[in-house]
């Protein structure tokens, strides 16, 4: 909310060096969460939660143990349909970079879909290529190698 994390977890056990307000959810600001993360304990828990979401809104595992729940239009599939139309950007132009759930149904729509090697599985079966892991710097590794291959990047005058 206004850019702050708010989780019911310690979020440092995730995202290290992250701040945030740990709280039971009871007390927020009066305005509007672009995302809600919750610790789950199992998929039984996740589906519980899933149960109570209105149409808008869905949940997605992330990492094993989080709950993300999000608008049901806020997804980057969505904004890179969009913003190929609104661009003129063919699709087969595309290339899209993930290692999650919520990254599958955009890997598959792009023109070169890439998984990061430390990506979930199903991930891996969706993406086109597999590059190095977040850690190893696998975007630009990709991109270095990629565009000269293709002609696509000239070094700076």
């Amino acid at each position: 909310i206004n850019d702050r994390l708010y989780a019911n977890f310690d979020a440092r056990t995730s995202w290290e060096n992250t701040e945030f307000v740990q709280t039971d959810f009871t007390t927020l600001p009066d305005s509007d969460a672009e995302k809600v993360i919750v610790e789950i304990a199992d998929e039984t828990q996740y589906l519980e939660i899933c149960g109570l979401l209105p149409p808008q809104l869905y949940g997605e595992i992330s990492d094993g143990k989080l709950c993300l729940i999000l608008n049901r239009n806020a997804t980057k599939y969505n904004a890179l349909r969009w913003l190929c139309a609104a661009w003129k950007i063919p699709r087969e132009d595309v290339c899209g970079f993930g290692d999650d759930y919520n990254d599958i149904e955009m890997l598959r729509w792009c023109g070169i879909g890439v998984a990061m090697a430390n990506a979930i599985p199903q991930v891996r079966s969706a993406a086109d290529i597999v590059t190095l892991s977040n850690d190893e710097d696998g975007v630009a590794g990709f991109l270095e190698r990629y565009l000269p291959e293709h002609g696509l990047y000239r070094e700076p005058v």
